[in-house]
């Protein structure tokens, strides 16, 4: 979950460093561990990170507070992310998707891209099915 994705991606290449390495996160997650897209460029890696980009609004960390502890608004509202910035200045290629029929050509270029590339998918912010999924276990272990 939070900030795993890219740091498993850098394992399994390092463990097969002539694979390319497909790595899937969402963007609060990603933000977590992004100072380590600088080592991904910096060794050459050839990394893929599809990007979940939900804009942060689905915050699993503010999800659980609200509906499991009460409290909203805790962590604030946040700010957008540039990641198209963030990828020029660790020296990624970056890839913009912003509709469905966008991604296979998008993944067809990723893959095509020498070094790392982040493929930017920009989502919906409807709640996860991984949290309805939270939800419904924390209501059978309360009894509701």
């Amino acid at each position: 979950s939070i900030g795993y994705a890219l740091p498993a991606a850098i394992g399994a290449a390092v463990a097969r460093p002539n694979s390319c390495v497909v790595a899937m996160g969402g963007d609060g997650g990603l933000l977590m561990s992004v100072h380590e897209m600088e080592t991904c460029a910096r060794l050459g890696m050839k990394i893929r990170f599809f990007l979940l980009n939900n804009n942060n609004r689905l915050g699993l960390l503010e999800n659980h507070l609200e509906h499991l502890h009460g409290l909203k608004g805790v962590l604030g509202t946040r700010n957008p992310i540039d990641w198209e910035l963030i990828s020029s200045a660790f020296r990624w290629n970056y890839i913009s998707v912003s509709s469905e029929s966008e991604i296979e050509d998008a993944a067809n270029a990723a893959f095509a891209s020498p070094g790392p590339v982040l493929v930017d998918l920009k989502c919906d912010d409807q709640l996860s099915p991984d949290f309805k999924n939270t939800l419904s276990v924390a209501d059978r272990a309360s009894g509701i």
